[in-house]
């Protein structure tokens, strides 16, 4: 064999030996499109455990994500979401640092991301959510300028990405938030929705969250959960909503956010023997990622428990409530109510401390500003026979025993020497049962009775009582009827009891009549 042959022998060699190790590289690095779908695949396993509150799984799905694609925001977006739901479940300082220090990291990349991916739309959706979480984080702690231009830039991202890519429909959740909340904003805070230049339309904030539920990569599990919160307010369906709790549940069975929440959903059609277990789940679970959750499923729980007359119970749980929760909301009602399960023990002395307690409460939320007014007068006497008998059907009806609540009722309007109020108050809860049993004409008698009544302090029966035949009436197919009564809400301008939740309902009332 002469040299030349050798040569091209040994070239062939050297040759193949190098496609080989191309090969071998290629093999064990993966392309762009290989790396991306593997990102997509960690991030989406991340997030399913996030959902499921297995958190420590979940950030080593989204590390090993981000060893893949160090370049790529999304993992990074997955760690801001984790750290979110921590700030939005505890509201600690340290948590609004660390969510704020890594969202600005995870900023930095998803702008590099672009600046070699021009106008990549996941990549602004990412940017979206990464100043959403900011805005929301800021407003947590009442820095509404932060929070309002950190929400411009959020949803300026979310809008370019839209723009870039009508299918990026992953960013169609924060347009949906941005357009439904922009509506109900209280005029305290209508200078910060004048910087966002979010247009209020809650009709166009629902089919966006339906497009992210129904076609969102990463935002699907998020949207479901917000558009389950959106939907009562505005078709009037809470069964609906009831059902994507349900499902959202069965899904993710160890998210307590979710249990709370779908326990909250059969509170309110008075089904408390199934919200009962899952708020004792909550309660009883060793969760240190949702400690403010945790307080606020004591005060349920308790709630619960003094419907079902187990005043023991309840004064037990309220009593932890109030030890571990320390913002101003619930605190006047958890006393009032350990007030009246004392009462209702036979314990008065205990009784008034707690009454004095709920005096000194904040009591500019409707509930404790009911619960504080309703405590200065029970320091003075004590509960009436009439009074533990109103109670008594209040709690029947919240129990969902509306035949035995419909005979207490009546009884209390058939006695001669009951006030004006507490006649009325009896008219209003036959009214109340007549609804839930969808007895709508039947139902209108007892709330125009209300208005001819002079119910003294309990002055909320009156607006009240123009919204319930409102509904009623929208109910029968009577829209300008209903309509008037709706409008009649809005003339009492008094701070009655409950009136911001009621000037909440009556709008979204009239707004769906249009």
């Amino acid at each position: 064999m002469n040299h030349s042959n050798r040569k091209t022998r040994c070239e062939r060699r050297v040759y193949h030996f190098c496609c080989c190790a191309v090969l071998l590289l290629l093999m064990s690095v993966p392309s762009t499109s290989q790396a991306n779908k593997r990102v997509t695949d960690l991030t989406l396993e991340g997030l399913n455990l996030a959902y499921n509150f297995e958190l420590d799984k979940a950030e080593s799905k989204f590390n090993e994500a981000i060893q893949v694609e160090p370049s790529h925001p999304r993992p990074f977006v997955g760690k801001a979401t984790v750290l979110f739901w921590r700030f939005a479940l505890g509201n600690d300082d340290k948590l609004y640092e660390e969510l704020l220090s890594h969202a600005d990291r995870a900023i930095e990349v998803a702008e590099e991301y672009i600046d070699n991916n021009e106008k990549d739309s996941d990549a602004l959706t990412c940017l979206g959510s990464l100043y959403g979480y900011k805005a929301f984080a800021h407003a947590r702690q009442r820095s509404y300028f932060k929070a309002a231009w950190d929400g411009k830039k959020s949803l300026d991202y979310f809008s370019d990405a839209v723009e870039a890519n009508p299918k990026a429909y992953d960013a169609y959740l924060g347009l949906g938030c941005y357009h439904y909340f922009a509506s109900f904003a209280p005029k305290s805070l209508q200078w910060v929705i004048s910087i966002l230049g979010a247009d209020g339309n809650p009709d166009l904030g629902v089919r966006e969250l339906k497009l992210a539920v129904q076609k969102g990569t990463y935002t699907s599990i998020e949207a479901q959960y917000y558009l389950a919160q959106f939907l009562p307010w505005q078709s009037g369906n809470f069964n609906v909503s009831e059902s994507l709790l349900v499902d959202l549940n069965k899904r993710f069975p160890k998210n307590a956010l979710v249990a709370f929440t779908l326990a909250v959903w059969e509170m309110r059609r008075n089904a408390v023997g199934s919200a009962q277990p899952r708020l004792q789940e909550i309660v009883q679970a060793d969760r240190g990622f949702v400690p403010g959750l945790k307080a606020i499923s004591l005060y349920k729980l308790a709630e619960c428990n003094f419907r079902k007359h187990k005043f023991q119970d309840a004064i037990k749980e309220y009593d932890a409530f109030l030890s571990v929760f320390d913002d101003e909301h619930y605190r006047a009602t958890a006393h009032f109510r350990i007030g009246i399960s004392y009462e209702m023990l036979g314990q008065r002395a205990q009784a008034v401390k707690h009454y004095q307690a709920a005096r000194a409460e904040e009591r500019r939320h409707g509930d404790d500003r009911y619960s504080a007014r309703k405590a200065e007068i029970l320091i003075k006497a004590p509960m009436s026979g009439v009074d533990s008998l109103l109670m008594c059907a209040k709690n029947a009806f919240k129990t969902g025993a509306y035949n035995t609540a419909k005979e207490l009722y009546k009884k209390l309007d058939s006695l001669q020497s009951i006030s004006p109020s507490l006649r009325a108050e009896a008219r209003f809860g036959i009214g109340e049962i007549l609804i839930e049993q969808e007895a709508f004409a039947e139902a209108l008698p007892y709330f125009n009775s209300v208005l001819t009544i002079n119910v003294g302090e309990e002055f909320w029966l009156i607006p009240w009582s123009h919204y319930q035949l409102g509904f009623c009436h929208s109910k029968l197919g009577n829209s300008t009827v209903a309509r008037h009564e709706f409008e009649a809400v809005q003339d009492y301008d008094e701070n009655y009891d409950f009136k911001n939740w009621l000037g909440f309902r009556t709008e979204r009332e009239l707004e769906r009549l249009k």
